[in-house]
């Protein structure tokens, strides 16, 4: 529905497990949809669960728990947002963000492969001498 031009906002709202799926489907509309601003609200959600014994003739009382858990919001818009507000992502940031940390990454392995590690070989061990210590083999040598 986004895609229409009449739809420019649109809420995803997730709790406990679902925030996970939530997260996943607002990536998807932004990759659909190029030029979305984002406003994420992360919260936690009271819920109240009541658990009823399992045999009423026990003379149990219901017992009440009352638990917070997390929950999310994130708002899509075609239009401008506020960027002074707290969890405002502009157009682009995201990919911006990433392509600045996998140059990062790349770099930091080409560092690697280029050998610039621990020493003797790539493991980092040394032989073991089984004489009475380093002072020895070096006087031997």
């Amino acid at each position: 529905r986004m895609e229409l031009d009449s739809v420019r906002q649109i809420l995803f709202t997730g709790s406990g497990k679902a925030v996970s799926k939530t997260i996943t489907c607002v990536e998807i509309m932004k990759r659909r949809l190029k030029e979305l601003h984002q406003i994420t609200k992360v919260l936690f959600k009271q819920i109240e669960e009541i658990w009823e014994p399992i045999v009423p003739e026990a003379g149990l009382d219901a017992l009440t728990v009352k638990r917070n858990i997390p929950a999310i919001c994130v708002l899509l818009s075609k239009d401008a947002l506020d960027p002074q507000e707290p969890g405002y992502q502009a157009p682009g940031s995201f990919d911006a963000f990433w392509i600045e940390t996998l140059k990062a990454e790349s770099q930091g392995q080409m560092k690697r492969k280029q050998g610039g590690g621990r020493g003797a070989g790539s493991t980092g061990k040394q032989p073991r001498s089984t004489g009475g210590g380093l002072g020895e083999s070096c006087a031997k040598s």
